[in-house]
C-alpha cells in the first residue's frame, strides 16, 4: 500500500500526463527535417519530489497506465542528468532557459534573488518553440511566487 504522499504524487503525474496527452496534437507546419512534413510534439514534464522509488511503486501497483504507455515507454529518458542548483526555482529556470543560475539570476526560491519576480521569461523554451511555429501551453506550477 502506498502512503498518502506517494498517492498524491502519482495522481498529479497521471493528471498532468492526461492533460498533456490530450493537448499535444501535432502542429502541421512544414518542417524540412521531418520525413512526414509534420513537426514532432515536444512535451517537457517537470515534477517536484518524484524519486525513482515512488514512480516505480506507482507503476508496479498499476497506477497511471496511460503515463506508462505514452511517457515511460514512448518518451526520452535522461538517466544520467543532474540539476545545476537543487532548489526548485533555480532548477526550473535553468530548464526553461538553458542557462545556469548565475546567468539567469534566479538563485533562490524567493526574495530579491529568487522566485517568479526575479525570472525573466521573455526568452525561454516556450518562446523559442512559439517563434518556431509551435502552439505552446503550460499546466501546473511554473515558479514559486
Amino acid at each position: 500500500m502506498m502512503n498518502a504522499a506517494a498517492l498524491r504524487t502519482a495522481f498529479l503525474c497521471a493528471a498532468s500526463a492526461a492533460v498533456l496527452a490530450v493537448a499535444s496534437q501535432p502542429v502541421s507546419a512544414q518542417d524540412p527535417f521531418a520525413p512526414s512534413g509534420v513537426r514532432p510534439n515536444v512535451i517537457l514534464l517537470m515534477v517536484d519530489d518524484l524519486d525513482v522509488g515512488s514512480l516505480d511503486a506507482a507503476v508496479a501497483a498499476g497506477y497511471m497506465p496511460n503515463f506508462v504507455a505514452r511517457v515511460l515507454n514512448g518518451g526520452t529518458w535522461f538517466a544520467e542528468s543532474f540539476v545545476t542548483l537543487s532548489l526548485c526555482c533555480p532548477s526550473r529556470s535553468t530548464a526553461l532557459t538553458g542557462r545556469y543560475p548565475h546567468n539567469h539570476g534566479v538563485v533562490r526560491n524567493s526574495g530579491a534573488s529568487g522566485g517568479f519576480a526575479r525570472f525573466d521569461d521573455r526568452s525561454t523554451l516556450a518562446t523559442w518553440l512559439h517563434d518556431g511555429g509551435y502552439y505552446t501551453g503550460h499546466v501546473g506550477k511554473y515558479l514559486n511566487g
